[in-house]
């Protein structure tokens, strides 16, 4: 296996953090296939918890071909709920998103790269504006003036991750050093050096490309986030599970990394 479980880290995990940033619509032509989902996904998630709620999941919906009334989104969306084995409540994570729109049976919605930038432009035209900033106030004086602060965007999630989903999509972006939506083979070599690893160089080589030949993915597509959630939730010899305060570790150790990048 390529993560022997007698080798996995015990430092102390680090407080987690997304990838921020507006997106400038003019990068959208550029963007690659896993960046493109990953955008499109954090455009449709108003609320910015890293979950498609129902109404979040109808506009994604509605932008993929449903034109249905408000029972049958309402039916639709339990129906996937139910075949995923989600909580409704939660709504649904990227990893289902991504499995869906790179899924060409009649039990998916892919869509071409074309198809995925036109729904992402369609999103970033009909958010709304972000407000002004307030003209500042007179500095106050005398001795209860508050310091002035500059003021900062918050993050697109100002919490630690708050279940396994979370962990695992924030150890994948923390592995995303390039931000383009998939792992490539020196993205991948790193998180498996920390969780034990220690091969040379061909024998990384060998494993990484014996992981996408078993997964069908092309070796110039990398490792997408569908792929990453499977192998650190796979139990068998030939997975990487993880365990959920193992990945808060790993999150300690790779972003600290990534910061001095």
């Amino acid at each position: 296996p390529m993560m022997p479980e007698s080798n996995r880290p015990s430092v102390p995990a680090g407080a987690a953090a997304s990838p921020g940033g507006e997106l400038d619509p003019e990068e959208v032509p550029r963007l690659p296939r896993g960046r493109l989902m990953q955008e499109l996904f954090r455009a449709l998630d108003a609320d910015g918890d890293a979950f498609l709620n129902m109404s979040e999941m109808r506009r994604f919906a509605a932008l993929t071909g449903f034109d249905g009334d408000d029972a049958e989104w309402a039916e639709e969306f339990a129906s996937i709920i139910s075949e995923k084995r989600l909580d409704h409540d939660a709504g649904v994570p990227l990893a289902c998103i991504l499995d869906m729109l790179d899924d060409e049976s009649e039990d998916g919605c892919y869509s071409t790269d074309d198809e995925l930038r036109e729904m992402l432009q369609e999103c970033l035209r009909s958010q709304p504006a972000a407000p002004a900033p307030a003209a500042a106030a007179p500095p106050a004086s005398g001795p209860s003036a508050a310091p002035s602060t500059p003021f900062s965007a918050p993050s697109r999630r100002s919490r630690p991750p708050q279940n396994r989903d979370e962990l695992i999509e924030e150890t994948f972006h923390a592995c995303d050093r390039d931000r383009d939506g998939r792992l490539n083979s020196a993205e991948m070599r790193v998180f498996a050096g920390i969780v034990g690893f220690d091969g040379d160089d061909a024998s990384w080589d060998e494993e990484y490309h014996s992981l996408l030949r078993e997964s069908a993915t092309n070796p110039s597509d990398g490792v997408n986030l569908a792929l990453f959630v499977a192998l650190v939730n796979d139990k068998s010899d030939d997975g990487c599970y993880c365990t959920d305060e193992e990945l808060r570790k790993l999150l300690g150790m790779l972003e600290p990394a990534q910061a001095g990048a």
